[in-house]
């Protein structure tokens, strides 16, 4: 067979093969008989036993086991919001009450009750205004309420003739300032004074602030506080007016009461209750026949329940009354 032919051979065989396995139906295998079947089976198993046992199976790796589950996750602590912390709590860490310590550690009174005003008069109830109110009250026991000199005082020596009330008009007082001065140095009775006696008398402008939430009234000197006394405050339907107010010339002792109905009620009368002092204010526009006066009911102190009018007890308002001339301001807050 030449090459030519045999390549046209082989390529006739090729071909064959092809199309036989691409067909979709193949032929069917001839059935082996049972002789052939049993030949292989016996055939097989020579072979198998001809070969080694495979080792035994290993048993089944157990399952990796799951670590335990994390607990829930907390949510992050979140500071309380600004307006739950107590206001006081930002004031007990207030770096001036530590100067003002320093200050009254060094004898140095009138600085340190200079700053203890300013920080007593806007600050929250607590106790940390309780330390400054007292630190104030020891302050003004040698500053003011004693003979002790005081940059807020001159030293008068009383002449021949003098009387405590003629020594205030030479002040520029009125009459009524004659109990600061009997205050101010111990006097208990004003016809008992000598010639060559030194008093301490006060110079200045005294003031007073009245915080109604908190039924106070405090007084000051020159802008200083000196006292603090407890008040009662208008009723709901007759509330105290917030503002400033000035004291007028009527101011009286044992003063007679006009009801809000025009009736006129004697000073000693039960329904009187003005008390024992009364220290008008300036009518202004909607606001007449106020003031600061005493009380029949002094169970009604650090309540809302008066005509719109400041009281005191009387023995606190015969104390100020001296104090708060006509021309004086009084300040009425929140």
């Amino acid at each position: 067979m030449n090459r030519k032919m045999r390549f046209v051979f082989i390529g006739l065989a090729v071909g064959a093969a092809a199309v036989a396995g691409c067909s979709r139906f193949q032929p069917s295998r001839p059935q082996a008989n049972a002789g052939q079947v049993k030949a292989a089976v016996s055939t097989t198993s020579a072979e198998e036993a001809s070969q080694p046992a495979p080792p035994p199976a290993a048993p089944p790796a157990a399952p990796p086991a799951e670590p335990p589950a994390a607990p829930p996750a907390l949510p992050p602590a979140t500071p309380p919001p600004m307006a739950t912390v107590p206001e006081s709590n930002r004031w007990e860490h207030n770096p001036e009450l530590d100067n003002v310590r320093q200050l009254i550690q060094d004898g140095k009174m009138a600085e340190a009750r200079s700053m203890l005003t300013k920080l007593i008069l806007p600050a929250p109830e607590g106790p940390v205004r309780e330390e400054m109110r007292k630190m104030l009250d020891a302050i003004n026991k040698e500053l003011f309420f004693s003979k002790t000199p005081s940059p807020d005082s001159v030293i008068v020596e009383i002449q021949p003739g003098d009387t405590l009330s003629g020594i205030a008009k030479k002040q520029g007082r009125d009459e009524y300032f004659t109990q600061v001065i009997m205050l101010v140095n111990g006097i208990s009775d004003a016809r008992r004074i000598r010639a060559g006696r030194k008093l301490k008398i006060p110079q200045g402008t005294f003031s007073a602030v009245a915080q109604k939430e908190a039924h106070r009234l405090i007084v000051l000197l020159n802008g200083n506080y000196i006292k603090e006394y407890p008040v009662t405050m208008g009723a709901p339907e007759s509330p105290t007016p917030e503002g400033k107010f000035v004291l007028d010339m009527g101011k009286a002792k044992n003063p007679d009461w006009t009801s809000p109905d025009s009736q006129v009620y004697k000073f000693g009368d039960p329904k009187n209750i003005l008390g024992t002092r009364w220290m008008p204010f300036n009518d202004t526009e909607g606001h007449h026949g106020l003031g600061i006066h005493g009380t029949t009911d002094p169970e009604s102190i650090g309540k809302d329940v008066s005509n719109g009018c400041i009281r005191m007890r009387n023995e606190d308002v015969e104390e100020i009354f001296g104090m708060l001339a006509p021309g004086g301001t009084v300040e009425i807050q929140k």
